[in-house]
């Protein structure tokens, strides 16, 4: 029930289908959908429009309802008031404000703990490694890197203020020293290992300063310490991703966009949707934010094929580019 209010919440109108609804639940059987719809309906959350008549089964529900958001919020928007009053003025709660009472509630003991850490240290002025913090906020030292207290502290905009000190794996990367006295830099990360090693004798015919295998979904951890390993003004740093075009990938690029400003790189993905696609990745599950930013960077025909082809259950993995189509598009690319 709770993911389904989040979407409430989130959803851009206030009348919503029956079909919108069902698309949300697609886990639960008729039943169990309709006693969610109906528990919904007793807290006044959807209000059944008369005149959109019902879909004729049983239990019977209306063909669409209007969401009434001020009821999803009303409970919450209270309790973060209340949390405002008490809270350390470095713990941001207006994140809960969109969301429902049910994460606030599951997040209210560790916020309590955050609370009161800071009353009685107020905010750091030292580093610690991430298990210390963890202990010291906690009282356990695998909270924050294993038990989701670092996207907690995230929320709250404390993150950046308690001076943590991840340990991630090291980045693997390969630099081109040709361009390291650049003004502006501009760093490839490859999803997969092939195609990085393909690409690695381009680097230095490239105007890239670095090359950086991702290892996957390790990259949105390791990106942490790259700026350790490889000292170069960050802020004149654009990264380009590129993965391969299947709901893993998309989410990857998509989650490692929350932590650097990094931009498609669209030259290669334009040279993948040229080939046809391969048979796979049926029961990969898609975020469907990120899959629309994803397909913001391709126009209106492009969008078009990429859908159908991850709604056949097909995909275009990186490695449909051979060593010299990849080698070929990056050295000829107009990068920007």
């Amino acid at each position: 029930m709770d993911e389904l209010k989040q979407f409430l919440v989130r959803y851009k109108f206030s009348k919503i289908t029956i079909l919108q609804l069902a698309e949300q639940c697609s886990q639960l059987g008729y039943e169990q959908f309709a006693e969610l719809i109906i528990h919904l309906e007793q807290q006044k959350i959807l209000t059944a429009i008369k005149s959109s008549h019902t879909n004729g089964k049983q239990p019977s529900l209306a063909n669409a309802y209007k969401i009434n958001k001020t009821v999803v919020l009303q409970n919450v928007r209270e309790q973060v008031k209340q949390l405002k009053k008490i809270f350390h003025p470095a713990i941001s709660v207006e994140y809960y404000l969109t969301k429902t009472s049910d994460e606030l509630e599951r997040d209210l003991t560790a916020l309590q703990q955050l609370n009161q850490y800071l009353l009685k240290n107020d905010l750091p002025k030292t580093k610690a490694m991430t298990q210390e913090r963890s202990y010291e906020i906690f009282n356990n030292e695998k909270f924050i890197s294993e038990y989701g207290g670092k996207k907690l502290l995230e929320k709250v905009k404390t993150w950046d203020l308690l001076e943590i000190w991840p340990i991630s794996d090291p980045v693997s990367f390969a630099v081109n020293p040709l361009n390291l006295g650049n003004d502006l830099h501009k760093f490839l990360i490859i999803e997969n290992k092939a195609t990085f090693y393909s690409l690695l004798p381009a680097l230095k015919d490239s105007t890239f300063t670095a090359l950086i295998y991702g290892q996957g979904n390790a990259i949105t951890g390791t990106i942490q310490v790259l700026h350790e390993q490889l000292p170069v003004n960050y802020e004149n740093v654009q990264f380009y991703y590129f993965g391969d075009i299947d709901a893993e990938g998309i989410s990857i690029w998509y989650s490692l966009k929350q932590k650097v400003n990094v931009k498609l790189a669209l030259p290669f993905y334009l040279a993948c949707l040229q080939k046809s696609a391969a048979k796979g990745k049926e029961y990969q599950r898609r975020n469907e934010e990120a899959f629309q930013v994803f397909l913001d960077y391709f126009d209106v025909m492009q969008q078009k094929q990429i859908r159908e082809i991850l709604k056949k259950g097909f995909y275009y993995p990186q490695e449909i580019l051979n060593v010299e189509e990849l080698q070929s598009v990056w050295r000829n690319a107009r990068w920007i």
